[in-house]
């Protein structure tokens, strides 16, 4: 459970937390993960509920996660990704020819995948 993030901080009815618990959803991140419409179906948490007030509780749900920042927006400018590049580091593999290929080094922050014949010994070099 993620600290100091309620389902109560969300502001919603009592019984609804108490339903959302016995459905499992026990934190803000659960809800956030959730799907609106598995939220009503027969039998679900919301039984007789639109898909908007679903929705509104897993949109309320990832805006507490994005306020405290512990989710990124789903949404960034070009601008905002430039500057998120610009702060990056680069690795250096011990390789200048593969440092130079790279354009640097492995990125952080970042996946990186090492690809080659069977057997050329990829992962024994790199690591």
């Amino acid at each position: 459970m993620l600290v100091g993030l309620r389902l109560e901080d969300l502001e919603i009815k009592p019984d609804l937390i108490t339903r959302l618990r016995g459905a499992g959803i026990e934190s803000i991140f659960d809800l956030a993960i959730s799907i609106p419409h598995q939220l009503i179906e027969e039998g679900g948490i919301l039984t007789g509920a639109d898909i908007q007030v679903a929705l509104e509780l897993v949109t309320k749900a990832k805006k507490a996660l994005i306020d405290s920042g512990l989710l990124a927006r789903d949404f960034s400018t070009a601008e905002e990704i430039l500057e998120k590049r610009k702060n990056l580091m680069k690795c250096t593999t011990g390789s200048s020819k593969l440092d130079s290929f790279l354009k640097g080094g492995i990125e952080t922050q970042a996946m990186s995948e090492i690809a080659g014949e069977f057997g050329i010994r990829k992962d024994t070099q790199i690591c």
